[in-house]
């Protein structure tokens, strides 16, 4: 695909208003093998506001790295969207299905069981439906916890060239419900299965962190398969998460013996208080013409007429009066945009940027891990070349929204580098909280300013063609 092209596609991933816009335009991004392209992904995988759009960048990104390091790519898993639609559907005939095998056992004789008292695993009543909730959630937090744990683990390696073996750990056991929580509570059935899905995985990406430790020859290898099976392992423990959250704050209905009836009886009350209201409001009808008679309300719409001032105060545009110079505001735009990446290394929307980690770093907590002290490299500053510079400042051309763009990018990411030296020089040591007081005060200036150049980037992309 040549330059023209994904130039395009990246505008469509920082500009389309739809989601889905910019979903695609990871995936073709994605298939140019460019790796001029790498920087847009990024910043759409840290700053994009709708999670899908994150994912779709995040894989974008893995396909780059797979090639890099000279493994076979793969095809785009199905998308989030269908695979819960899937999950739902399967949900719902699994709920069915559970609903009926409940009635079906309750429905059961002496003589249909062999022998055996009639519906046996409601022999003894179901746990409380709170038990239940946090004997699920239990096994999902240490199902989440060895995934960020194993996660460290490879960052660390990532980082120092070295895997710290000896480590010791162990999945946790399934969620083991009993047979009455199952049939009882169908929905928190579901989240149990979903989070038992993922011990499995976690089993494997365990197992290959212990080969790579045994068997150095393959350590970069087995290594790189461990995080592709925790990318796994994040997508069922979110699915099941997402299922348990249902289930507490969207009950499905419980089935067998502790079905409770719906008050419906108490809906009849609430409709007797309603005939007195209207009973009081009909006397008062001829208290209506005195409603009418202020007309002097009729007043107040000269307060309206003040409002089509506002317009003149949007209508100043910073646009000169002498005309535009003749730049090839494409190529400007791209560099700009390729710069703005930074910005998710400052502070992003999964907590791990600078900015971020130097905001823990100050809580009682402290800073809780060295996962994310490694950042990619930066572009240098973008600087117009001397002829172009010279139209920019030509007496008869001006642009004073490019040139303030230009400026200041450049003083943000002057300010950045800065912070970044601070950050790096102490976040390997535990140390970010000393610091954090100068090291903040130049992120969020440097954000600061990146912010207002990429604000007037905006108004020169919305600028009329021609």
């Amino acid at each position: 695909m040549s330059k023209p092209s994904w130039d395009v596609l990246t505008g469509q991933l920082s500009e389309a208003k739809r989601p889905r816009q910019r979903r695609a335009a990871c995936r073709q991004l994605a298939r140019t093998g460019d790796p001029a392209v790498i920087p847009f992904l990024r910043n759409a995988y840290l700053q994009d506001d709708d999670e899908s759009v994150r994912e779709a960048a995040r894989e974008a990104l893995a396909l780059f790295r797979a090639r890099q390091e000279g493994r076979g790519t793969r095809r785009f898993p199905p998308g989030r969207r269908f695979l819960r639609l899937v999950t739902g559907v399967l949900a719902l005939l699994l709920l069915a299905s559970l609903a009926l095998n409940g009635l079906a056992l309750l429905g059961k004789d002496d003589g249909e069981t062999s022998g055996q008292s009639s519906g046996s695993i409601f022999d003894e009543p179901p746990s409380p439906r709170e038990e239940v909730i946090a004997q699920v959630e239990a096994r999902l937090y240490d199902a989440r916890q060895l995934a960020a744990d194993l996660r460290s683990e490879i960052a660390i390696s990532d980082a120092t060239g070295e895997l710290a073996c000896g480590f010791a750990y162990s999945v946790p056991e399934p969620v083991g419900l009993a047979a009455i929580d199952e049939v009882t509570y169908p929905d928190l059935r579901i989240a149990a299965m979903n989070v038992d899905a993922a011990l499995p995985t976690l089993q494997k990406a365990l197992l290959l962190l212990n080969i790579a430790c045994q068997n150095p020859a393959t350590k970069t290898k087995r290594i790189l398969e461990s995080a592709v099976e925790l990318d796994r392992v994040d997508n069922q423990i979110q699915e099941a998460g997402e299922q348990l959250q249902r289930a507490i704050f969207s009950p499905a209905p419980t089935v067998g013996p502790t079905v409770t009836p719906l008050p419906t009886a108490t809906a009849t009350p609430s409709l007797t208080p309603t005939p007195s209201t209207p009973t009081a409001t009909v006397p008062p009808s001829a208290t209506v013409p005195a409603s009418i008679t202020p007309t002097p309300t009729v007043s107040h719409t000269p307060t309206i007429s003040p409002t089509p001032t506002r317009t003149p105060t949007i209508t100043p545009s910073p646009t000169a009066t002498l005309p535009f110079p003749d730049l090839d505001y494409r190529a400007i735009l791209v560099a700009l945009r390729e710069r703005y990446a930074v910005m998710g290394d400052l502070k992003n929307s999964y907590g791990i940027g600078m900015i971020d980690q130097w905001e823990q770093a100050l809580t009682p907590q402290g800073q809780a891990s060295t996962s994310y002290c490694a950042l990619t490299r930066w572009p240098a500053a973008f600087a117009l070349m001397p002829e172009q510079q010279a139209l920019l400042d030509s007496p008869t051309a001006a642009d004073p929204q490019l040139a303030d763009a230009i400026r200041l990018q450049q003083e943000g990411l002057a300010l950045a580098l800065e912070a970044r030296a601070l950050y790096e020089a102490t976040c390997w040591d535990y140390n970010l909280a000393s610091s954090a007081e100068q090291g903040l005060a130049l992120a969020n200036d440097a954000l600061t300013r990146l912010t207002q150049s990429q604000n007037l980037y905006d108004l020169i992309r919305a600028r009329p063609p021609g």
